[in-house]
């Protein structure tokens, strides 16, 4: 095998010819690169004149690598490119020309290492003897183990005689030879020899050499690919269950908005309840109000007195059919204002034209809205004003100092 990687970039597609002396293209891996967006990006193939077809797809930051196992050993062109303005790596491996694993035509080993694309091939010294001179052909038939040397000593039993037993079998003395280097047990580095068991025979572990020569062979390709797409597939589990805990907290954000607006409408339908049930005290008091007013306008004293200090005192009557002043009507009056502290006159239209206005508007203090109100025609009233009512802390000009109590003799003249 031989590794092969390319780098996609956008707007340049990369064109792959099967060769024959490199054998057929497996890629294993397409892995996201730099790029300036948080689009979708998507590796496509197209094999001559044919469809292109998607071969995966990438998020940036939440998918970004995707294991594949494709393979091609098509005569024509294969044209890889990517659709995004992010660049893709692909990474894989060809499979080289495969030949016999013995390579020398021999049945003997017919079928040897047909499990592996990669044979291991093994090397037979016909010619090694013995020290004594005797030769290593009555074991040329075992080839030797392909595992390579991890650093144990395997020793063998070679026959030196050939006695026969009791049933004409015959038996074969035994004798240690180091199968690693052909030499007798006797010129063997003894810190390289295995224990022995109580009998003197060694105790070997070759499974677990073996095991562990496996492994590093397998630490080279296999091994590593499989942990990667392991930590790939986690990776898109995690992925997968943070969407799931995202869509939850929007669930649980969505749920809390609609609780908070069903919170707000009541509060809002009960203030709006509680204005009703304010504005219908508040008509019912000022019927009250309208009422003792009426009360008091029907007493026979002249005289009314109000708790804010206000006092309407009538003077003189007019005709009982006259038009009356009332809210909204303009009004024409003649007057003369005196201070209560010293009786002093401070304004007065006596022998003037009528002072008009627009009764309970504004357009007057609060004292002449509320003592006026009521008049008919030729009416005459005095009216004690509080500073409330009248020009308050700040006074009006030289002639009405602050908080001062003004007294005013009113005549309604006429109601338009």
């Amino acid at each position: 095998m031989a590794f092969w990687g390319v780098e996609l970039k956008p707007g340049r597609p990369f064109v792959h010819n099967f060769e024959q002396e490199r054998g057929r293209l497996h890629v294993s891996q397409a892995t996201l690169g730099n790029g300036s967006t948080n689009k979708k990006c998507i590796v496509q193939c197209k094999v001559g004149d044919k469809e292109p077809i998607y071969v995966c797809s990438f998020l940036p930051e939440k998918l970004e690598t995707c294991p594949l196992n494709l393979e091609f050993e098509e005569d024509e062109d294969v044209t890889f490119s990517v659709i995004g303005s992010h660049s893709v790596h692909l990474s894989g491996f060809f499979y080289g020309e495969s030949e016999d694993c013995c390579g020398n035509g021999s049945d003997d080993y017919e079928g040897a290492g047909s499990d592996s694309d990669d044979p291991i091939e093994f090397e037979y010294d016909t010619e090694d003897e013995d020290e004594d001179g005797s030769s290593d052909d009555d074991f040329s038939m075992y080839p030797p183990s392909p595992i390579p040397n991890s650093g144990v000593k395997i020793e063998e039993i070679l026959e030196d005689e050939k006695p026969t037993d009791e049933n004409g079998t015959s038996k074969k003395s035994k004798k240690k030879k180091n199968q690693s280097n052909g030499t007798d047990e006797g010129n063997t580095d003894s810190a390289l020899l295995e224990s022995e068991d109580e009998d003197g025979f060694p105790i070997s572990a070759p499974r677990e050499s073996k095991t562990k020569s496996v492994r590093s062979k397998k630490s080279d390709g296999t091994e590593d690919q499989d942990t990667e797409e392991e930590a790939i597939n986690e990776k898109a589990r995690d992925n997968v269950d943070e969407r799931k805990g995202l869509k939850k907290r929007v669930r649980d954000d969505t749920s809390k908005a609609n609780d908070q607006r069903v919170t707000e409408k009541k509060k809002k339908k009960k203030k709006n309840k509680k204005n009703q049930q304010d504005d219908k005290a508040a008509v019912t008091e000022q019927d009250k109000k309208n009422e003792s007013q009426e009360v008091e306008e029907n007493k026979p004293s002249h005289v009314r007195s109000f708790g804010n200090g206000l006092v309407i005192e009538d003077l003189a009557m007019g005709k009982p059919d006259g038009k009356r002043a009332s809210p909204g009507k303009k009004i024409g009056v003649r007057y003369i204002g005196k201070l209560k502290k010293n009786g002093k006159i401070f304004d007065s239209n006596i022998g003037k034209r009528p002072f008009e206005f627009r009764l309970g508007i504004g357009e007057v203090i609060k004292g002449w809205d509320v003592g006026v109100n009521g008049m008919r025609i030729g009416d005459k009233r005095r009216i004690t004003i509080p500073p409330a009512m009248g020009y308050g802390t700040k006074g009006a000009g030289r002639d009405i100092p602050p908080n001062s109590w003004l007294v005013f003799d009113v005549e309604l003249v006429n109601v338009n």
